[in-house]
């Protein structure tokens, strides 16, 4: 794999096109439940970007997306763009929610979805945090239904390995778990993995596209989770150990993307 620099127009669309790959997990999704599933719940939703995607491929299904309260003014944002079809708002509702305790009673949600989302559970509350969403998210989930997360991979590749450093020194603690992780995590609670992915998207941040990502995260990213206590390194010192690097080899940008299928143990 060969890694391509951003353009800047890429740059600016990258979280909200990301490769059109939260589009292609709805379908390999769709394909593995045939399009059946009353209700799906999006948790942790976010902007509801993935929310859009699901509820354009499941125009029956009634899609229930769960966010933290900061995530709201960009649901509603999303919801008044032409980002898509405004019909497909129709049977999604956006809820403020904290992923550690659903309120759903058990068994009632056939499919729970979602897209990097754990990445804000780590941050905020950490490996036991994301364990707890996940008890949850199987809590929720119907004796059929299924189980789709998703998480962030590095590989050996100069501007991966130096993405993956540069996001542990950020001390946001946003580094997702291994696959092999959540496979346990998931298969104590009775739950078995169905099929997986991954999906490339070999692109990379410039020197400048990278400062900006980095002065958000270092900036921003605290006082957006000021409730839960999250920290950040200074974004002068953290440029001041990587930026040579990051001129030199660039840095990628959330390259590798795992999609996981799980359900219910018989």
């Amino acid at each position: 794999m060969s890694f391509e620099f951003l353009t800047d127009l890429e740059y600016a669309e990258a979280f909200h096109r990301f490769g059109n790959i939260r589009k292609a997990i709805a379908e390999l999704v769709q394909s593995a439940t045939e399009g059946n599933a009353s209700l799906v719940l999006d948790v942790p939703a976010g902007h509801g970007y993935l929310s859009a995607e699901f509820a354009q491929l499941f125009p029956s299904s009634q899609i229930l997306a769960l966010g933290l309260r900061n995530d709201v003014e960009s649901h509603i944002a999303l919801r008044k763009s032409d980002s898509y079809p405004q019909d497909v708002w129709t049977h999604v509702d956006y809820l403020a929610c904290d992923a550690m305790k659903i309120p759903f009673s058990n068994g009632v949600i056939d499919l729970v979805i979602n897209f990097l989302g754990l990445e804000d559970i780590k941050m905020t509350r950490g490996a036991e945090g994301v364990k707890l969403a996940l008890s949850e998210m199987a809590r929720v989930l119907d004796a059929k239904g299924l189980l789709q997360i998703s998480l962030v991979e590095y590989g050996e590749f100069p501007e991966e390995r130096l993405a993956r450093a540069v996001w542990n020194a950020t001390g946001l603690n946003p580094v997702f778990e291994t696959r092999e992780w959540y496979h346990q995590v998931l298969e104590a609670l009775g739950m078995r993995l169905l099929l997986e992915e991954q999906f490339i998207y070999p692109k990379k941040m410039t020197a400048a596209q990278a400062k900006e990502e980095l002065k958000f995260a270092c900036d921003v990213a605290p006082s957006l989770f000021s409730e839960f206590g999250v920290s950040a390194r200074s974004f002068e010192s953290l440029w001041t150990e990587f930026g040579g690097r990051i001129k030199e080899h660039g840095m990628a940008y959330w390259s590798r993307i795992r999609v996981m299928l799980f359900e219910h143990e018989a």
